[in-house]
């Protein structure tokens, strides 16, 4: 496994774990309707002028859930 390929294995037991912790399983959204904090979950938005740079961030680990907009 390259250094790429680990680190988003790493990442991603990670996750699963904190999700396990907060007790919200894979795409469960936890509380009422409309309180989903993006601004807790979102690492970073890109508009659509940088989504080259946004995939590159997400490739490289720099990011974990970016949001791009247009």
């Amino acid at each position: 496994m390259d250094g790429f390929a680990a680190r988003q294995a790493a990442r991603s037991r990670q996750a699963a774990a904190a999700e396990r912790d907060r007790g919200a399983g894979v795409g469960a959204v936890p509380g009422r309707a409309g309180s989903l904090k993006l601004d807790e979950i979102l690492t970073r938005s890109y508009p659509i002028e940088e989504i080259n740079q946004a995939y590159d961030a997400l490739q490289s680990g720099e990011t974990l859930r970016s949001v791009v907009t247009f």
